[in-house]
């Protein structure tokens, strides 16, 4: 894992925080020295040394630790009218249309994202920065780990 995609990781983990992601993380018990295969809820972030702090009161470097997420295109109908309110309340008057089809593509382009577009992005743990392409967040879909 390079610096930059640490720091990327780190970012986007920080805004994820308040909502209790979930994350996998492979590893090896310190004490036991037995492998370590579990999904681990995060608690905290050290930017100074790449590290996360997970429900454990474990500090582990953000290498040893992948982000559960939902890839876009796996939004809910009830999601998409949800997601589209909140973009037609912050980029359009009110006879704006949206697209999901057309509208989501260019969201994962944008430099700036509304904060309460990012929140819901985040509360629902969307993989909005391509995190799961590039290898740094595992797909949540189909596995029920955030009832």
């Amino acid at each position: 894992m390079t610096n930059q995609d640490r720091e990327l990781l780190l970012v986007d983990l920080a805004g994820r925080i308040p909502y209790n992601v979930k994350c996998h993380y492979v590893g090896m018990d310190s004490e036991t020295f037995e492998d370590i295969d579990k999904i681990v809820t995060l608690y905290s972030i050290d930017f100074d040394y790449f590290s996360v702090l997970l429900e454990e009161d474990s500090l582990l470097p953000i290498d040893k630790v992948m982000p559960y997420l939902f890839p876009l295109s796996s939004m809910t109908e009830q999601q998409e009218t949800e997601f589209a309110k909140l973009f037609k309340k912050k980029n359009g008057p009110e006879d704006f249309f949206y697209d999901y089809e057309e509208d989501m593509k260019p969201i994962q382009m944008l430099n700036y994202y509304p904060y309460e577009i990012l929140d819901w992005l985040n509360r629902n743990h969307f993989d909005y920065r391509g995190l799961i392409d590039k290898g740094l967040a595992m797909d949540a879909s189909g596995l029920n780990i955030y009832g």
